[in-house]
């Protein structure tokens, strides 16, 4: 801004002078023709017979001259040789209109000798007889005036940059002292210009809201950090040079990781570490790169999974996730499971640890931080909707949900799933048919069936084609509840449909979601006796039916 301000200035200054040079020159240029008017406005037709009659000589600078209607040149003071002016343009225009009493100037310009004659002529009446009066004077070209100042000219214009060139730095560093002196922590009373006012107020606006959502990205780290602590896994996240960013309790146990701060200081690691060195190198000859290795550490022999975690292309962090083999027979589900639990977190938190970099390093325009915030406390949601998920099934797995049956209304949590869902419909312009009957309510956990209908209409429109519906439908016959949902998207094909329950499962053509929202599904219709129903036909769509049985 300071930049731009001098500029104007400074250009501004300049241009005015430059202007102002030609203006002068322009307007003495001119006043040729003034001097010229008021001299042929001093000769009478008396002078004019006197001159014709008595031969009477005029003593002037200017040249005289008098000339009939014909051309011929009755008169001229200083030529020796008066030929006829009848093509002369002053001549042409006043013979042309014997009643024109205005004075016409002309000028000719000779370019080989950059001389320029300026002509004022009018009509004047002698004895009944017109005749054509016309005063002169040979001056300098204007651009040979120029040319003769030119070494004024370019001296003043010297003069004149340094002189712009110090006035512009003083009145640029006076205008902006003030908008630095501004107090971002109170910038409207503190604003010294009222232009900025409505600045002043959108950036407290603006602050204001900032505020409120680090205080949210606070809550949700800490969030995040109980539920990490919660996991059945180590998990640990570690820099390039192995500090210690993040870590649960599972990790610290299985590493004996109290108070310390990088894993390089340990060397019970040695071989631990050597692992990691080479993830780093086969990230850096190969590009992005996963790894996974056992190791034995006091007994026990874990299972780890290493995954780069990258900013700008460059390594930054490594995320790593720990399994105690001995702890559970089926190691290929545990590594299967693991891999696919650090697919799936890699994107968001590679988004958060990138953002959250630039903003701590100030590389973030300001008017770009509400973005990067933005960014962050989605790719937040993101993760902790993720982890909930993956806690959840570990409750399912171990067994810790305790069902406190309590009447729930499902037309109600159909409704309600509708309008928590109703903004995602519309980024794919898809409409949600509700044909809901009044039925009886049913006994269970109202939060685990509501998830249960929002993973599966959350899936319905993920993988329906755009412009299309999903229908809702919610029915009774006698003892049996029937809730459907339907749409018309890319389908299920066979030999994929006996697997879509399973955890972390997308068919080939999937690309979208985590793979848990059907796997969620069927646990909690088990837990609640709920008998799932699935018809499909590919690329033509699916119709998944949970029937809920009263007496069950």
């Amino acid at each position: 801004m300071k930049k731009k301000i001098f500029y104007v200035i400074f250009f501004g200054i300049i241009s005015i002078q430059i202007l102002s040079i030609f203006g002068i020159v322009f307007i003495v240029d001119n006043q040729k023709f003034t001097k010229l008017k008021e001299q042929i406005t001093l000769i009478t037709p008396k002078d004019i017979e006197k001159i014709l009659n008595d031969n009477m000589q005029i003593l002037s600078p200017y040249r005289l001259s008098i000339i009939n209607l014909k051309g011929e040149v009755l008169y001229d003071n200083k030529a020796s040789i008066m030929d006829n002016h009848l093509g002369r343009q002053e001549v042409e225009i006043l013979s042309k209109n014997l009643n024109n009493e205005k004075i016409v100037f002309t000028q000719r310009i000779s370019k080989t000798l950059n001389i320029e004659s300026l002509y004022a002529s009018k009509l004047i009446k002698i004895n009944s007889n017109k005749l054509i009066l016309r005063v002169s004077q040979e001056k300098p070209s204007f651009f040979f005036v120029l040319l003769n100042l030119s070494t004024f000219i370019g001296i003043f214009l010297i003069i004149s940059l340094i002189f712009s060139l110090i006035l512009a730095l003083m009145l640029s560093k006076k205008i902006i002292a003030p908008i630095e002196k501004i107090n971002l922590s109170n910038p409207i009373k503190t604003n010294p210009y009222p232009e900025l006012d409505i600045f002043m107020k959108r950036i407290l606006k603006q602050k204001s809201k900032i505020k409120k959502q680090l205080k949210t990205i606070k809550v949700k780290n800490k969030e995040f950090d109980m539920i990490v602590d919660n996991i059945s896994e180590g998990f640990l996240l570690i820099n390039s040079n192995f500090d210690i960013i993040s870590s649960n309790f599972i990790a610290r146990k299985y590493l004996n990781l109290n108070n310390v701060l990088n894993l390089s200081t340990l060397t019970e690691l040695k071989n631990f570490n050597e692992e990691l060195l080479y993830l780093i190198k086969l990230c850096k000859d190969k590009g992005k790169f996963t790894h996974s290795f056992e190791f034995e550490l006091n007994g026990r022999l874990l299972f780890v999974l290493s995954l780069p975690v990258y900013v700008k292309n460059n390594l930054k962090n490594i995320l790593l996730i720990l399994l105690d083999k001995g702890a559970n027979d089926d190691e290929d589900y545990k590594r299967n499971f693991s891999a696919n639990v650090t697919h799936e977190l890699k994107t968001p938190l590679s988004v958060i640890m990138a953002s959250s970099e630039m903003l701590l390093n100030n590389l973030i325009k300001k008017e770009d931080e509400k973005n990067f915030i933005q960014n962050i406390f989605t790719e937040s949601k993101r993760l902790l909707t993720l982890i909930d998920n993956i806690l959840l099934l570990s409750f399912f797995d171990e067994n810790k949900i305790e069902l406190k049956k309590t009447p729930v209304n499902l037309r109600q949590i159909v409704e309600n799933v509708s309008t928590n869902i109703h903004s995602l419909a519309l980024e794919k312009n898809i409409k949600l048919v509700l044909n809901l009957e009044e039925v009886d309510e049913i006994y269970g956990l109202s939060s685990l069936i509501e998830d249960m209908i929002y993973n599966l209409v959350e899936n319905a429109i993920k993988y329906s084609f755009e412009n299309n519906i999903v229908k809702i439908t919610l029915k009774q016959s006698k003892n049996l509840i029937y809730l459907s949902v339907k749409d018309k998207g890319i389908g299920i094909a066979l030999k994929e449909q006996e697997n879509i329950f399973k955890r972390f499962y997308r068919g080939n053509n999937q690309n979208e979601g985590s793979g848990l929202g059907l796997c969620i599904v069927n646990h909690i219709a088990k837990l609640h006796k709920v008998r799932i129903s699935l018809q499909s036909v590919l690329d033509k769509g699916t119709n998944i039916s949970l029937i809920f049985n009263l007496k069950a």
